[in-house]
């Protein structure tokens, strides 16, 4: 997991090795934001910060022959260990733990 914050702007990717798995993006502003649309569901993903954990929620709206519905996921995202380890709470209420690595990034201040 890479993870790159620009002001309000979260980036994460989603690594295996030097393949890129994923990519996503969060505006930590606390504003609701249409995440994608179907004909019969629509999601919103709002991401704001909560002392120091990172809360994004994710509403879906699904547009049913009998009734309408909607449910809200909510992960939490929070730093600990000095900064060392990152714990993700997962909406469906698993535990995903990352620890912090050296990047293996090379340093290109040099190069012509």
């Amino acid at each position: 997991l890479v993870i790159r914050q620009f002001g309000d702007r979260l980036e994460m990717d989603r690594m295996a090795g030097d393949a890129q798995l994923s990519t996503g993006a969060y505006i930590t502003d606390g504003k609701s934001r249409s995440l994608y649309k179907t004909a019969n569901e629509e999601a919103f993903l709002t991401a704001r910060w909560n002392k120091k954990d990172l809360v994004v929620t994710v509403e879906h709206s699904t547009r049913g022959e009998v009734a309408d519905s909607s449910v809200k996921d909510v992960d939490v995202w929070t730093l600990t260990d000095g900064g060392q380890t990152l714990v993700h709470k997962t909406s469906d209420g698993k535990t995903l733990v990352f620890h912090k690595v050296a990047s293996a990034e090379k340093d290109t201040s040099n190069t012509h």
